[in-house]
């Protein structure tokens, strides 16, 4: 299979088996996808490894990752996927203060406690399909530190409820406009309107 990379310049650097075919490219390379490859540790995946400083997409879901830390490294990183792996527990990710759209789902992640508290740039993150107790409102108080988050996906966890969630989302998160894919309409009044958002 080729896995296809984003460039800086638009054009396309294609991998076969995780081999680059194009070595030229490997300096501007800024986006990896490796997905279905059981990957546990990214210290084998060179063509990341060596681009630490210039990777700003990171789409790994499906592998077996289970420590979220080897990615701090990717101060320019704006998109990681993560999900459908192994992950288990959150370390602080103020390192990645650039990281816009987070997607962590289908883990085995059960606190995240205040580790995207400096990720002030955040505005989706998905959490859904985790072991987290989201009714009690404590993980969604601590994302009030992310002034810019406009979704959030917390469905399939341990006790969810979207009536319950959605209304401390309105009370602590003021920029939201999706929750779980559902639009929350006009409710900077507390008046809410729910509509698909596809």
């Amino acid at each position: 299979k080729y896995k296809k990379m984003s460039t800086n310049n638009d054009d396309e650097a294609h991998f076969q088996n995780g081999h680059l075919l194009e070595e030229n490219k490997l300096d501007e390379l800024v986006s990896y996808e490796n997905t279905n490859k059981n990957i546990e540790d990214i210290s084998t995946l060179d063509q990341l490894i060596n681009n630490v400083e210039n990777i700003q997409k990171i789409k790994l879901s499906h592998n077996k990752i289970s420590d979220i830390t080897q990615f701090l490294p990717f101060l320019n990183l704006v998109y990681l996927d993560l999900g459908h792996n192994s992950l288990e527990k959150i370390k602080n990710m103020s390192a990645l203060q650039n990281l816009e759209i987070l997607i962590l789902s289908n883990n085995n992640i059960k606190s995240i406690g205040f580790s995207f508290v400096a990720l002030k740039k955040l505005q989706h993150l998905d959490l859904g399909f985790n072991l987290l107790e989201v009714n009690d409102g404590s993980l969604i108080k601590t994302l009030k530190f992310n002034p810019e988050l406009i979704s959030l996906v917390l469905s399939g966890n341990i006790d969810y409820n979207f009536e319950t969630c959605k209304y401390i989302c309105l009370e602590y998160l003021h920029k939201l406009d999706f929750l779980d894919t559902v639009q929350l309409i006009d409710h900077k009044k507390n008046k809410v309107k729910i509509s698909s958002a596809y």
